[in-house]
């Protein structure tokens, strides 16, 4: 096996998943924070929602989704709940604003995609209308790389070993 190949491996075994877990609340609540406050085109909200795709990045090394759960109130990514924090309850007021209980995102998911989806997650929209769904926003940009309370979103969280990021 070639020493860079055998590094690479060897970096993965050695990952906590943990960690980067906590690490995507806390860079994903910070890209919602700003894209919130300055808006789609503002080079600090573009350069804010690198750091949270440049982390699933490195989880899509050994995952082909990431999913995020709204179970009992606690958010839970690649089933492992975090513990509260200020950056957690920022994701759980946005999806509970736009009654999402999961979100999946899928490996060839691309910094453009993330972009809009995140600005489109963060922007305050009346939910009786349907044509303003984040689901139909989705279909309409043609982004098939995240699903929104989809059955197979579902999957990738029930009936699975849950655990404690404690």
């Amino acid at each position: 096996m070639k020493d860079k190949q055998k590094q690479t491996i060897e970096s993965i075994l050695h990952t906590n998943i943990n960690e980067q877990v906590h690490a995507v609340v806390k860079e994903f609540s910070m890209a919602c924070k700003k894209a919130a406050i300055y808006g789609s085109t503002h080079p600090l909200s573009k350069k804010a929602i690198q750091k949270p795709f440049l982390l699933f990045d490195k989880i899509f090394r050994y995952k082909k989704y990431i999913n995020f759960n709204l179970h009992k109130g606690y958010l839970y990514i690649l089933n492992i709940r975090l513990k509260d924090s200020v950056f957690n309850e920022e994701i759980i007021k946005y999806m509970q604003m736009l009654d999402i209980k999961v979100l999946a995102f899928e490996k060839h998911l691309t910094l453009g995609e993330l972009e809009k989806f995140i600005f489109r997650f963060v922007l305050r929209i009346d939910r009786s209308n349907h044509d303003e769904l984040l689901t139909t926003y989705l279909k309409n940009e043609k982004i098939d790389t995240v699903e929104v309370n989809t059955e197979h979103a579902y999957k990738l969280f029930e009936g699975k070993d849950l655990y404690r990021g404690d």
